[in-house]
Parts: structure tokens; sequence; C-alpha cells
């Protein structure tokens, strides 16, 4: 597979130097499911996903906007960058590509996509800010550390990134059909816990609190970790 993230920067620049607004063009195709990209509008860069059976809609973010589409007659959604980088959106797209086509059947691809979709809005949330606190880093540090352990214990990549919803506004970090987890750091010897609110506690359902007593390190430890060292065990 070619470096997606450049083809779909050529197309957007050709269509600009052709002011050929609306025109779009062909991307990449995986069993029944076909990727495009385009100038729907001057000025407006946007690339869409096509299937025999319409994709689930997905969230929104500052910088991307998706909605839903029709495209050569066939069920479609369409992405589109609305305040950011076009490299960032490029990446974002060729990265969902790449993910979706590790799928078997064309409802494995759209299901990848859409869980891969949901993880990049997630880092986009993130990115808002151009550095997060101390507590926030061992907050971050302390999901990722849970979303490694279930991923230890067999769920799938799918189904564990699926349920990490505490980024786009739930009341838990983590909810699955088994129930639900709320994810807290705490420095040790912390004889207590905060939340921002009891609805954290008391969602319907089995759930738990899962706390991670997490403290600075040298980084000549062995037990010590970052934020980018987590990052790259869960790739």
């Amino acid at each position: 597979m070619a470096k997606l993230d450049d083809k779909l920067l050529k197309i957007w620049h050709e269509i600009e130097q052709e002011k050929s607004w609306g025109g779009c063009r062909f991307i990449h195709s995986y069993l029944d499911v076909s990727w495009y990209a385009g100038c729907p509008h001057q000025g407006v860069k946007s690339a869409w996903i096509a299937a025999p059976e319409r994709p689930q809609s997905l969230p929104q973010s500052k910088a991307v906007s998706i909605v839903r589409d029709v495209f050569n007659g066939r069920p479609a959604l369409r992405a589109s960058l609305t305040d950011g980088d076009e490299d960032v959106f490029a990446a974002l797209w060729a990265d969902l590509i790449k993910y979706s086509c590790g799928g078997s059947s064309t409802d494995e691809v759209l299901k990848r996509f859409a869980a891969r979709y949901k993880t990049w809005v997630k880092l986009l949330m993130l990115k808002k800010k151009a550095k997060l606190t101390k507590e926030e880093q061992k907050g971050l540090l302390g999901e990722l550390c849970f979303l490694s352990s279930e991923l230890e214990k067999g769920r799938s990549a799918l189904s564990a990134v699926s349920g990490w919803v505490g980024p786009e506004g739930a009341d838990q970090d983590f909810c699955w059909a088994e129930g639900w987890h709320e994810i807290k750091a705490a420095a040790f010897g912390s004889d207590h816990i905060s939340i921002s609110s009891l609805q954290q506690l008391s969602a319907a359902g089995d759930g738990c609190l899962v706390v991670y007593f997490i403290d600075p390190a040298a980084p000549e430890r062995s037990d010590a970790v970052t934020l980018p060292d987590m990052v790259d065990k869960l790739k």
C-alpha cells in the first residue's frame, strides 16, 4: 500500500491548483469498501468512505466534521477538515484506511474504521491543550495502564478501544456490556481518592473503581514508565 497520506495531499493540492472544486478522486478500495478524497468547495478538504451498507454515525471534533453522505449511489461518510493541519488530516485518513483493511469482512472493516476514528477523536481532543498538567498526565497514564491490562487479559483491541468512553464525556472511563470501570491515579501514600461527581460511581449495572498509584521516578529505575512508553506498548 503506497503512502496514502502523500496521495491525499497530492489530490487536494491538484484540485486546488486546477480550481476544480467539487471534484474528488479515488484513493483505495478493500473488499466492498472504497475511500476517496476531494474538495467539495473552495478551501475545503474532504475525504469519503463508501460501502454497500451505511457506516455508523461518528462523533465530531473541533478539527474534523463528519457527516452522512451518498457517494456514487452508495451510503457514505464524508469527513472535512474544519480547523487544523492538512498533514494531520491526511495522516488520520491514511491511518484509518490502513487499520480498516485489517478486517476480514465488510462489516468488520466498517467496525474497525469506526473504532479507529473514535481513537483519533480522543487524541484530537487531547491536542486542544498544548501541555497536560501533571495530574492529567497521571490520569491518562492510569487509563493507558488499564487499557494495556485489558489487552493482556485477551480483550480484543477493537473492544478495548470502543469501551474507552471517558474522553468522549461519559461519566465512567471504560464501559462494556459486562460492566463499567472508573480509573483513578493517586500518589503512593494517599488516603483518599477524588471524584468529579457522584455519577462516576453510581452508574447502573456492575462496575468498579480501579486505582493506580503513580509517582514521579528516576528514569534509570527499571519499573519507571512514561506516556510515550505506554503508547508504544499499545501500538
